[in-house]
């Protein structure tokens, strides 16, 4: 559905969609970002401002609980007291994010499914000699358990590691596969988009604090194991959000533009720009295999997050839909996104990435009517709803 189609009272798919442009202005004088060539100190500070934020949260959370406890309130009555429960299919949806090793395929490539529960899977992709690395998981303290894991398949050296975006739980676990000694020489490529470390610093540096202390009560830091917290977990990702700092700066980069071929562990890797999950999206397409992985333009077995609540930059819609049509233009047997488990059969590739875009197209799409009809924010909420043929797959 193209936009000239919005006041349309039913909804139809089509490849044809609107690309607005994004772009980036670079800010002179005092607002200027820091040089990008200091990376590694770039890195230090950021790790110390998620750390800091965590500690500042951590501590407030104990702080106003120690300071409740001591103003002794009245104890709650007993006929007020509700035991807590979960809806069976938030429960059953814990499905998806068992700690386990999936192969894709009769292929060498091997999927390894929120290790220790860390959100965030490790791609291996094997090659005759050497390994390739995509995206490392939430911290290298989950990402070690992976590696443990892997020596039992394969003790060949990492040649490579690939991160599709700058998001944390694809780029924290890298220093359990290589170190930043043997990245820096160029014995081990870190690869990224072109953009990625100016990603980084815009989004979990210059916000991190408020964005820190928000995902405090996005992703329940501090809930009760035993109650509330007992069958918590994250619709697209898994179970934990916390893991040791371990991400090494990228020292090969993809340009945005254009489609970039390299030859890793023998193998071919297509590597493109999409941009919408996060600015810094790439996608990476192996021809000779016919696996595409997909990072968090498909974000996992949930309908997507369109705007993260923890208040990440803003996401173009528009630009992640067509970042999916980019996608539905290879031949796929195979889709491997870093959340949850991948998708077989060229048939129901097809059907994922399709209503995927058509979902986020939709609402996109159906938001600006009203908009222009004059809804109010809790309006829209309320009114905007997917159709029958797209609210289940």
């Amino acid at each position: 559905m193209i936009m000239g189609n919005l006041m349309h009272p039913e909804f139809k798919k089509s490849n044809s969609v609107t690309l607005q442009g994004s772009h980036i202005k670079k800010l002179n004088g005092h607002c200027q970002l820091p040089y990008l060539s200091k990376g590694e100190n770039y890195m230090k500070k950021i790790g110390f401002t998620i750390l800091r934020t965590l500690i500042l949260v951590i501590f407030l959370c104990f702080t106003n609980a120690a300071f409740a406890s001591d103003q002794n309130p009245p104890p709650r009555p007993e006929k007020y007291y509700v035991p807590f429960s979960a809806p069976q299919n938030y429960i059953d949806h814990e499905v998806h994010f068992k700690d386990e090793m999936v192969k894709i395929g009769n292929h060498p490539i091997y999927d390894f499914n929120t290790p220790n529960g860390g959100i965030g899977n490790i791609l291996v992709i094997e090659g005759k000699e050497s390994l390739v690395i995509l995206d490392t998981c939430v911290g290298a303290d989950h990402a070690r358990i992976a590696e443990e894991r892997l020596r039992k398949i394969t003790k060949k050296p990492v040649e490579a590691i690939i991160y599709t975006h700058h998001h944390a739980d694809h780029v924290n676990g890298a220093t359990a596969f290589t170190t930043a000694e043997d990245a820096a020489s160029g014995k081990v490529k870190v690869i990224a988009p072109e953009n990625f470390m100016t990603e980084v610093i815009a989004e979990n540096q210059t916000t991190g604090p408020i964005m820190g202390l928000r995902a405090g009560y996005m992703y329940g830091f501090l809930l009760p194991k035993e109650e509330e917290g007992k069958h918590y977990h994250i619709g697209c990702c898994g179970f934990t959000v916390m893991g040791e700092f371990g991400m090494i700066e990228p020292n090969t980069l993809i340009p945005i533009e254009g489609i970039t071929e390299h030859v890793l562990a023998g193998e071919k890797f297509l590597f493109f720009y999409t941009g919408g999950e996060s600015g810094s999206h790439m996608a990476v397409y192996m021809p000779e295999r016919k696996v595409l992985f997909t990072g968090d333009e498909i974000q996992g077995p949930t309908f997507p997050q369109l705007h993260s609540l923890r208040g990440t930059k803003p996401r173009d819609i528009i630009r992640w839909v067509k970042a999916i049509d980019r996608m539905r233009d290879y031949d796929v047997e195979h889709l491997v996104p870093s959340h949850a488990y991948p998708i077989s059969g060229r048939k129901e590739v097809a059907a994922l990435l399709t209503d995927y875009r058509d979902r986020m197209q939709y609402v996109h799409d159906q938001t600006v009517r009203l908009i222009n009809v004059g809804y109010t924010p809790d309006e829209l909420a309320e009114t905007v709803r997917l159709p029958e043929a797209l609210r289940t797959e």
